[in-house]
């Protein structure tokens, strides 16, 4: 049986410095992320840079992040 780790143990342990942390949090909102830039702006290439400066911008600040909201929000 495989047991997912929560957003909230990936974001502490990204927080703590693992990257692998943050890789996983990429992999299993990256698909989410993509689909809502893809409805607003209606151009795939548009809607991938988006989403990759959306996660980029995710990284910048995950120090910040205090856990009070979701992760996916």
């Amino acid at each position: 049986m495989v047991v997912r780790a929560s957003d909230r143990f990936l974001v502490a342990a990204a927080q703590a410095g693992d990257l692998h942390a943050f890789e996983a949090l990429v992999r299993r909102h990256q698909g989410p992320v993509y689909r809502v830039a893809l409805r607003m702006l209606g151009s795939e290439v548009d809607a991938e840079d988006a989403a990759q400066e959306a996660l980029v911008q995710a990284w910048r600040a995950l120090s910040t992040f205090r856990g009070e909201s979701a992760f996916s929000t």
